[in-house]
């Protein structure tokens, strides 16, 4: 399930089964505007602003980091767990093209990347992506690219120029409010 929320507002995507039962989502950030505060366990993020440094590394005994960087298209995702305060979830934090800001993990090929170029990016990059999963879900199939929507798929839902969408519809507004007031002003 895809749900768009406002003009380029952001993403929230369901991962659900047979039995409407949610399995998975994840919620992305697109605009300035829309930035959600959310809890990864105790530590509390919002998205767009909070750099992946703020959040402990992943362990050495997580999986991940999944960085990965195409041609065209490029994620980062990192796992974090914090048992039983979290409710045995799994917190997936990162970087999608599909969200903003969003900055690609140059140099990462997805084995080559050592300490110094993890930690210099962490430092750089904001996370616009969250993904909570339960138990069930092998996150290693999903990951990177499944933190958030398929920018091929949603780039086609885009509007033209929502800027200038949202700006006619208000000029429209107001010149209706503006005429509805000059012909009650002329018929006092």
């Amino acid at each position: 399930m895809l749900l768009q929320s406002g003009p380029d507002a952001g993403f929230l995507v369901t991962w659900s089964n047979e039995h409407d039962e949610v399995l998975m989502y994840s919620l992305t950030t697109r605009s300035r505007l829309f930035r959600p505060r959310v809890a990864v366990g105790p530590h509390r993020i919002t998205l767009g602003r909070t750099p992946l440094a703020r959040l402990p590394a992943p362990g050495r005994d997580a999986a991940g980091p999944w960085p990965a960087l195409g041609a065209r298209r490029f994620s980062y995702a990192e796992q974090h767990y914090f048992g039983s305060p979290d409710g045995y979830l799994d917190r997936v934090v990162g970087v999608s093209d599909a969200g903003s800001p969003a900055i690609p993990p140059i140099g990462s090929d997805g084995e080559g990347w050592g300490s110094e170029e993890l930690a210099a990016y962490r430092r750089k990059a904001r996370i616009n992506t969250t993904l909570v999963a339960g138990s069930t879900i092998d996150l290693a199939s999903v990951l990177p690219y499944g933190i958030a929507p398929d920018y091929d798929r949603v780039r086609l839902l885009e509007l033209r120029h929502p800027t200038r969408v949202a700006l006619a519809d208000r000029y429209y507004t107001i010149r209706r409010s503006v005429r509805g007031w000059k012909g009650r002003r002329r018929g006092q």
